[in-house]
């Protein structure tokens, strides 16, 4: 069996359209989970994932789209659907159990139409420049955009805490103009800082328990229910999400 994979991305408002042919391996299923990564970085409401041209070489192969389906949740309340998979991959997907936790379409119409009928949360953007006022800068978008949504204000000191951070990083480590972007599902508000720098952002600690430095993504990951960094086509997003209603409400 070929081990090409071809990923064609379209973009449609808030909805992304993967379609994926060739052959689907343990080698290849990287670059469709790249390429998946890629399209949820800019937060879309959905991604429908084209199958028709697909051909799986082992059912664990199809182990990606669960995956990628929690972290879109995670990250950004993304729905991931997937549609027209041969009989042998939606057999497969049905026999795993994925279907329960993962929409599977006849066609990617249907899947379009279902992306497409999904309310898409609030979303603003603020371009920043790579300038010691940009924390702050960001602060104050956190404060006005949360003020019309409106968020509880806890929820906006934590948002205005991870604002610092990331824009912080971005300022210090990148060093290239970048974009906050804040977005408002049902239960989560999601911020994402995205430059031009494709050295991802990692977890460390302070150099020593004297240094005042080296602590940022460490508060980050204290105060959010999940975050994160993801290569673009054109740098990386390094993303934060916070819950303000409580997941059992």
């Amino acid at each position: 069996m070929s081990e090409h994979l071809r990923c064609e991305v379209e973009t449609d408002g808030d909805v992304v359209t993967v379609s994926a042919a060739g052959s689907l391996t343990l080698h290849t299923v990287a670059t469709l989970r790249s390429v998946l990564n890629k399209a949820l970085a800019d937060g879309p409401v959905a991604i429908v994932v084209n199958l028709a041209g697909l051909t799986v070489e082992d059912e664990s192969c199809l182990t990606v789209f669960p995956a990628v389906a929690k972290q879109a949740i995670t990250e950004s309340q993304t729905s991931l659907l997937l549609s027209a998979a041969s009989a042998t991959i939606a057999r497969w997907i049905r026999a795993l159990g994925f279907d329960q936790h993962l929409a599977l379409y006849p066609t990617v119409e249907d899947a379009s139409k279902q992306a497409h009928s999904q309310p898409a949360g609030p979303q603003e953007r603020r371009r920043l420049g790579p300038t010691l006022d940009s924390p702050s800068r960001a602060r104050d978008f956190v404060d006005e955009t949360c003020a019309r949504w409106p968020v509880p204000a806890p929820v906006v000191e934590t948002l205005k805490l991870i604002a610092t951070e990331l824009v912080g990083n971005a300022v210090t480590h990148a060093r290239t103009p970048m974009e906050v972007v804040l977005r408002r599902s049902r239960r989560h508000v999601h911020l994402a800082v995205i430059d031009h720098e494709r050295r991802l952002a990692v977890l460390r600690g302070p150099e020593c328990d004297r240094s005042s430095s080296g602590r940022g993504l460490m508060l980050v990951e204290a105060f959010s229910a999940a975050w994160g960094c993801t290569r673009t086509e054109t740098g990386k997003s390094t993303w934060a999400t916070v819950r303000y209603v409580d997941s059992a409400a």
